[in-house]
């Protein structure tokens, strides 16, 4: 074999493996993947499933995840679980001691054609502008809000896109290149987003996501959030104390609404990466009740005129 002919078989094997996505995407759009990295900042079940159509396309992950393992992920969904977890005498275990350590295999795995998986040591609050610099897409799970304003900021101002994800229950929503926003509810924003804004305040206060033992205390938090930020907000059943109790129950992802948002968002990043398609607006929602998805454009500043900002996916 000539001394070139690996390199070479291996560009003709990723010339069959994205076949399809060439089709699709053209080339040129497959190359800007093949150069893109994604930098995954705590991998749950939503932002697993964005990361595993990602690199089954074809576009790199690092992961920033020093949570501990297997505790951090005990709501997740089980695709995160490596298969050495599961299934055997607790001897022959691999044990790892953080979620980042543990899902490194996994997703080497997925695509053999990427080669190794980085790992990013550091807590969400090390993260700086030299490291994030490098990652034209940042995608985020189960941060407090304070701290995706700052990572936005530094991300955006690098000319990177920045994405926030979470599900809850029946629920899926992101928050996506969040800039110089303040993003205050404003107006009559759809329940979706008064759902996610009001999990997002609890955790920012607390630390914590909500949980059914902590139900009374979110709906005095949050009461007390909306009448400080939104004191002439209409009356919505979203908003009583039954309706408040169940959210704040729902800390747990369930894996159809992790792929079903997982996918748009899949799809919202090779946008951003290949510049094709129209994107959303900065907020996209999923409800596992109605079947629905609706992207939803959060201002900084208060425009209740504005009925143009709401439309369904």
């Amino acid at each position: 074999m000539a001394k070139d002919e690996p390199a070479a078989a291996k560009k003709r094997d990723a010339s069959d493996v994205y076949d399809r996505q060439i089709r699709l995407w053209g080339k040129e759009a497959q190359e800007k993947m093949a150069k893109a990295k994604v930098l995954y900042i705590h991998v749950t079940g939503v932002s697993s499933e964005v990361l595993k159509n990602l690199v089954l396309a074809g576009i790199r992950a690092t992961i920033c995840d020093n949570r501990p393992f297997p505790s951090a992920a005990a709501s997740t969904p089980s695709f995160l679980l490596p298969p050495s977890t599961t299934g055997e005498p607790a001897a022959k275990k691999t044990k790892f001691e953080t979620v980042g350590a543990a899902l490194k295999p996994v997703v080497e795995n997925l695509n053999l054609l990427l080669g190794d998986c980085g790992i990013i040591d550091k807590d969400v609050s090390e993260l700086d502008a030299e490291l994030l610099k490098e990652f034209p897409i940042v995608m985020a799970s189960r941060i407090p809000p304070s701290e995706a304003l700052r990572l936005s900021k530094i991300v955006t101002a690098a000319g990177n896109k920045f994405f926030l994800a979470d599900c809850f229950g029946l629920y899926g929503s992101s928050l996506m290149d969040l800039g110089e926003h303040t993003f205050q509810i404003s107006g009559t924003p759809p329940v979706e987003w008064m759902r996610y804004r009001l999990v997002l305040e609890y955790f920012e206060q607390t630390k914590r996501w909500p949980t059914a033992d902590d139900a009374d205390d979110f709906v005095t938090r949050s009461k007390a959030y909306l009448a400080q930020t939104t004191p002439n907000l209409p009356p919505h059943p979203v908003l009583q104390e039954e309706s408040l109790k169940t959210l704040a129950s729902m800390d747990g992802e369930f894996a159809p609404v992790c792929a079903v948002l997982g996918g748009l968002l899949g799809n919202e990043v090779i946008k951003a990466i290949s510049g094709k398609g129209e994107p959303a607006n900065n907020t996209l929602h999923f409800s596992a009740d109605t079947c629905e998805a609706i992207t939803f454009l959060v201002h900084s500043k208060a425009n209740p005129d504005d009925d143009e900002n709401y439309k369904k996916k």
